[in-house]
């Protein structure tokens, strides 16, 4: 059975190039607010709390976490990503790592709060589930997860009918 993430490679591959590159996502995508759903989590994440974003892209909720005094871990595959999120939280408490999701190991009970917006339906099913028994550990007892999927009511749905 093929899955979600193979599926969606093969879709992207062809209609692609009618969107953007990626570095075009990223200029795009670099100036937009905070997601409301991290927006709505911010109330309930503890001062000074070790954040983990898997799938920065262009560091906007790294940069607002980062300003409101939490330490945040970031994890992106793209260069181009660590590279725009190391630019634009210079002398903030952000550490980057140029990785794919599956292969960055979480310690055990060491975030507070995990952050994936929609950077998790990219990963094979294999790794998707590995991720989120990953996640699942690497949270500290009190501590939440935050995260976004792909949606049949989402934005790019509707763009490309």
């Amino acid at each position: 059975m093929i899955g979600f993430a193979e599926l969606w490679g093969q879709w992207y591959a062809t209609v692609a190039p009618i969107f953007m590159t990626y570095q075009q996502y990223l200029e795009k995508t670099k100036q937009r607010l905070i997601a409301p759903l991290v927006q709505k989590a911010l109330p309930f994440i503890p001062p000074h709390s070790l954040v983990l974003d898997l799938g920065c892209g262009a560091g906007v909720e790294t940069e607002a976490l980062a300003r409101l005094g939490h330490r945040v871990v970031v994890v992106d595959k793209e260069q181009a990503s660590i590279e725009l999120v190391r630019k634009r939280c210079q002398g903030l408490p952000v550490t980057c790592y140029q990785t794919r999701i599956e292969n960055f190991d979480i310690p055990e009970k060491s975030f507070d709060v995990i952050i994936a917006l929609q950077s998790l339906p990219f990963l094979n099913e294999k790794n998707f589930f590995r991720a989120i028994r990953s996640v699942e550990s690497g949270i500290k007892l009190g501590g939440f997860m935050v995260m976004r999927l792909f949606g049949v009511n989402d934005d790019w749905v509707k763009k490309i009918g």
